[in-house]
């Protein structure tokens, strides 16, 4: 005869969180640390239940608390930043909440489930008729976390490298990567961060970084859903292309060549820069140039904002006549000056060819 599966014993709490605790698990998503670290300071409470979160695969978890959203944001980034914040300001390694998860129950990625594991947190619970390594059925089987795969971490003797400055900075404030005190003589786990090349490519994007990207791509940067925003104000008109490809990502930036459009509003000359190609080129033959490159559907071609970006993209075989998902062409949707650039290279790509004809025939056929 088995016994029943029986969740252990909850140490959250279920009720009203402060001011300082609301709006907490918001501030993950932009990676926005430092505000953590001074809602911690300031009271904020990590360990009841009051949050939910939502990840890039669309599964929707409530009933959290600020620790264990945290560790859902580290795993859906597929690194390890909040969680050990949180740790060290008085979140429970050893969560149990109202519905019989622990941390590890969110810790769906290698990196953060790792650093939970080699710091004592508890497995969810099962019963003793579970074999080892089988999953339990039913309501435990919701308890173990699934696994999904992503690049390994940046290695830590380059993370001060790869990593943007404003976030070297952050950490270097909070003490991250250093010998935190014992609380009451019992050792907090280590106050450190590991980064996922793919969530971080973005950043290396923008400040039009050739060194940095190559070396990100290299370690699997380039690769991974397309989640990216890049934002563009002009004539006095938002433009916000999302769900970006970091390919995508990477021909933007060459059409600003590493202006921060965002913070540039009203850019008449935009679309009249020649735009230089320097990123583009460090994706080839790592992901395909084809196909759509943003959620929207668009292709590159849908996307660009330069003549000379336009041009290059053209001249490398991208399709003219892809759909994006309004089934629009690339010159349905492109500005004026980057559609005649890519017209531009189709007259020259047919001349060659019509003289070619002409010549077949004899000098009779005219072009």
């Amino acid at each position: 005869m088995t016994s029943p599966y029986l969740p252990p014993q909850q140490t959250t709490t279920v009720g009203t969180p402060n001011a300082e605790t609301v709006g907490i698990d918001d501030m993950y998503i932009d990676n926005q640390i430092e505000h953590v670290a001074e809602r911690l300071k300031n009271g904020a409470d990590p360990n009841i239940e009051f949050a939910s979160f939502l990840t890039d695969d669309g599964v929707l978890y409530a009933g959290l608390t600020a620790t264990s959203a945290a560790v859902l944001a580290d795993a859906d980034a597929g690194g390890v930043l909040f969680t050990p914040l949180l740790l060290n300001h008085g979140g429970h390694i050893h969560q149990v909440d109202s519905r019989g998860r622990t941390l590890l129950s969110f810790a769906f990625s290698a990196p953060v489930y790792d650093y939970l594991v080699a710091n004592g947190a508890p497995l969810p619970e099962v019963t003793d008729h579970v074999a080892a390594g089988e999953l339990p059925s039913g309501e435990a089987a919701n308890l173990v976390p699934h696994r999904v795969s992503c690049p390994d971490p940046v290695p830590e003797a380059e993370w001060r490298v790869l990593v943007s400055a404003d976030m070297v900075t952050s950490l270097d404030r909070l003490g991250y990567f250093q010998a935190p005190p014992a609380a009451h003589g019992v050792a907090t786990p280590p106050l450190i961060a590991r980064f996922n090349p793919a969530r971080i490519i973005d950043d290396a994007l923008w400040e039009d970084s050739v060194d940095r990207t190559r070396r990100l791509i290299e370690l699997g940067g380039a690769v991974g859903p397309m989640r990216f925003t890049y934002y563009l104000r002009r004539n006095g008109a938002d433009h916000v292309f999302e769900g970006l490809s970091a390919l995508a990502l990477a021909a933007l930036a060459d059409c600003s060549n590493g202006e921060a459009l965002r913070e540039d509003p009203d850019d008449e000359d935009l679309f009249d820069r020649a735009g230089e190609v320097r990123l583009l080129p460090l994706f080839d033959g790592v992901v395909p140039f084809d196909g759509a490159q943003d959620t929207a559907g668009n292709t590159l071609l849908h996307l660009v904002l330069a003549p000379r970006v336009a041009e290059w993209l053209v001249r490398r075989g991208l399709s003219l006549d892809a759909v994006n998902n309004k089934g629009l062409r690339p010159f349905d949707v492109v500005p004026v000056e980057v559609r005649a650039a890519m017209e531009d290279v189709v007259i020259d790509n047919a001349v060659p060819q019509a003289q070619t004809d002409t010549n077949a025939a004899g000098g009779r056929k005219r072009l």
